[in-house]
């Protein structure tokens, strides 16, 4: 697997943690790492995962009703056919 990331996805993940897309890349490529950015990057990771948790409990939420409707359609078209 490739370590290049696309800009779009640099820019969508910066929407999703609504943060500057420069917040996600370093100054240059000399930047050192320092306690207090490793403890930053930290908490970015913390909220990504906090934000994909909640996908993924809405994705379920949406098949839960999606399951629903076609229950339902398969009512109504039974209520048709009498």
């Amino acid at each position: 697997m490739g370590a290049n990331v696309t800009l779009e996805a640099l820019a969508s993940l910066a929407s999703c943690l609504k943060v500057s897309i420069k917040d996600l890349v370093p100054e240059n490529e000399f930047e050192t790492l320092t306690p207090a950015s490793i403890s930053e990057l930290c908490s970015t990771l913390e909220r990504v995962a906090e934000s994909l948790s909640k996908t993924s409990g809405l994705l379920s939420e949406v098949q839960r009703f999606a399951e629903l409707r076609e229950r339902l359609e398969r009512l109504a078209e039974k209520g048709t056919e009498r």
